[in-house]
């Protein structure tokens, strides 16, 4: 269950909106299965984050943008092609290209994965046997 929590300078709905239908469809083209991948935005206000030890102001520098996927162990392609259409989607939304996104890809074995109070596969046995996400190729 592929989870992007994504943080920015708030913004309005319709960009949100757009952000989330964005970013689902370039999960789905880097090989994620569209119907469970979930986005979660999290917005803070000028002030609240910032870079070197100095808070955004809202004007100046690029504000600190994240993008953290929680996934199941993905081969190293899948990795590649996520970092790339989440932040091509991302600046493409935003209409911002010099506010590019850091991109953390968090991995977990299924074992570490809560669904319904439960381990993920006692919840959905169909998962037992699903060690990653679509298995790991040679790469």
């Amino acid at each position: 269950m592929p989870f992007l929590d994504v943080t920015l300078p708030r913004t309005n709905a319709e960009t949100k909106r757009s952000l989330i239908a964005r970013l689902t469809d370039a999960a789905e083209s880097a090989g994620f299965e569209r119907d469970i991948f979930r986005v979660c935005i999290r917005e803070y206000e000028t002030g609240d984050a910032g870079r070197a030890g100095v808070p955004w102001d809202g004007q100046s520098e690029i504000p600190p943008l994240h993008l953290v996927l929680y996934t199941p162990r993905l081969p190293l392609r899948m990795k590649k092609a996520a970092i790339e259409k989440l932040s091509e989607a991302f600046v493409d939304v935003l209409a911002r290209p010099e506010w590019y996104p850091i991109v953390h890809i968090l991995e977990y074995s299924y074992d570490n994965l809560g669904i319904h109070g439960q381990i993920a596969w006692e919840a959905h046995p169909e998962l037992k046997n699903r060690k990653f996400y679509g298995g790991l190729p040679e790469d």
